[in-house]
C-alpha cells in the first residue's frame, strides 16, 4: 500500500506539472499574483466550516451522553482533514485517528458509534450538494451535458454498488467468522438501532453539515471573484463544488487527488467557455489552502503524540513484585 500510494502521489504531481507546463506557468503566476494577502481570507474561510462539521459532531457524542470540550472535537476534526487529505484510504484514515483519539475518553464502541453516525451525515450531505451541482449544470451549461451524463451514470453505479453492500452487509457478517467481523456486527447492530430512534437527530445533522459543506462553493466563489471573473459566478462555483465533492468520492485512492482535480477544473473551464488558466489557477489556490490546513493538523497530530508520549514517561512505574518462587531474607 506504501509503495502504491507513493506511484499514485507520482503520478498525479506529473499529471499537474504538464498541465500547469501546457497552460504556461508564467500565466499562472500573474494570475497567482492577484491574490497576495486575500488567500489569508479563503484559509479562514474553513474555520467556520470545521466549526459546524465538528458542532454537528458533537450533537451526535452528546446524543450518546458524552461530553467533550468543543475546542478539543476541534481540533481532533482540522488532525481527520489532514489525515483524509493524505492517506489513501481517505476518510477511513481519518475517521480511525477520531476513533483512536476519543476511545481515551469513553468506550470504543460509543466512539466508533459517534464517528460513524457523523459520517453517515457527512455521506448523504454530500450526496445531496453533487445532486444539486448537477442539476444546475444540466439546466445552465448545455455545453456540459456529456459530462453530465457521464457523471450522472458513474453517480448511479456507485450508489447502486454501495446499496447492493449495504443491503447484503448480513451476509458477509454470517459468512466470515473472524472475531473483527463479530465486533463489526455488532457495532453495525449498534449504530443502526441508535439511528433508529434518533431519526430528528439525522435529519438535522445531515441538514447542519450541508450548509458546511456549501462554504466550498463560496471558497470557490471568492477565488474566482478575486480573479475578477466575469461569469456566472454563483452558478458555477456550486457546480465546480459538486463535482469537486464527486471526484474526490470516485478517486478516492489517489492521494489528495493530485492531478486528477487539475484536470477536471482545467475540463470544465474548458467546456464551459472559460479560460483553461483561470480553471487551474483557481485548482491551485485550492491547492495552496489544503497544504495550509494539512500542515496545521499535522502539527496538532504531533504535538498530541509528543504530549501523550511525556505523560506516558511521567506516569509512575508499577512496583515490581518478587515471584513467589524467590525467598525474600528476613
Amino acid at each position: 500500500m506504501k509503495y502504491f500510494k507513493i506511484l499514485l502521489f507520482a503520478v498525479g504531481a506529473w499529471v499537474a506539472a504538464d498541465l500547469g507546463r501546457q497552460v504556461g506557468w508564467s500565466t499562472l503566476w500573474d494570475q497567482l499574483l492577484l491574490f497576495r494577502w486575500k488567500l489569508v481570507l479563503i484559509v479562514a474561510l474553513i474555520i467556520p466550516k470545521n466549526i459546524i462539521f465538528t458542532y454537528v459532531w458533537d450533537m451526535w457524542l452528546k446524543a450518546r451522553n458524552h461530553y467533550q470540550p468543543f475546542w478539543t472535537l476541534f481540533r481532533f476534526k482540522v488532525m481527520e482533514s489532514a489525515v483524509n487529505s493524505m492517506s489513501p484510504l481517505h476518510v477511513v484514515g481519518g475517521d480511525l485517528i477520531r476513533i483512536t483519539l476519543l476511545k481515551e475518553h469513553m468506550p470504543l464502541k460509543d466512539a466508533s458509534c459517534a464517528v460513524l453516525l457523523d459520517r453517515l451525515s457527512q455521506v448523504v450531505s454530500g450526496i445531496l450538494l453533487v445532486l444539486i451541482s448537477l442539476v444546475f449544470a444540466f439546466g445552465m451549461y448545455p455545453q456540459l451535458h456529456p459530462i453530465f451524463w457521464a457523471g450522472l451514470g458513474i453517480f448511479g453505479a456507485v450508489m447502486g454498488a454501495g446499496t447492493a453492500l449495504f443491503c447484503f452487509r448480513n451476509r458477509f457478517y454470517s459468512f466470515w467468522k473472524f472475531q473483527w467481523v463479530r465486533k463489526l456486527n455488532s457495532l453495525d447492530d449498534e449504530m443502526w438501532t441508535f439511528l433508529k430512534s434518533h431519526k430528528g437527530l439525522f435529519a438535522k445533522t445531515t441538514l447542519l453539515t450541508l450548509v458546511g459543506r456549501f462554504f466550498s462553493p463560496l471558497e470557490i466563489f471568492l477565488i474566482l471573484f478575486f480573479f475578477h471573473f466575469t461569469g456566472p459566478n454563483a452558478v458555477f462555483s456550486l457546480v465546480l463544488s459538486g463535482a469537486s465533492n464527486f471526484i474526490t468520492t470516485i478517486f478516492t485512492f489517489v492521494p489528495g487527488q493530485l492531478g486528477v482535480m487539475e484536470g477536471s477544473f482545467t475540463l470544465l473551464f474548458k467546456l464551459a467557455g472559460f479560460s483553461v488558466a483561470l480553471g487551474m489557477a483557481c485548482q491551485l489556490i485550492r491547492r495552496i489552502n489544503a497544504l495550509v490546513w494539512i500542515s496545521i493538523g499535522t502539527v496538532m497530530l504531533l504535538m498530541g503524540r509528543r504530549q501523550t508520549a511525556i505523560v506516558a514517561a511521567a506516569a509512575p512505574k508499577s512496583p515490581q513484585t518478587v515471584p513467589s518462587s524467590v525467598s525474600v531474607p528476613q
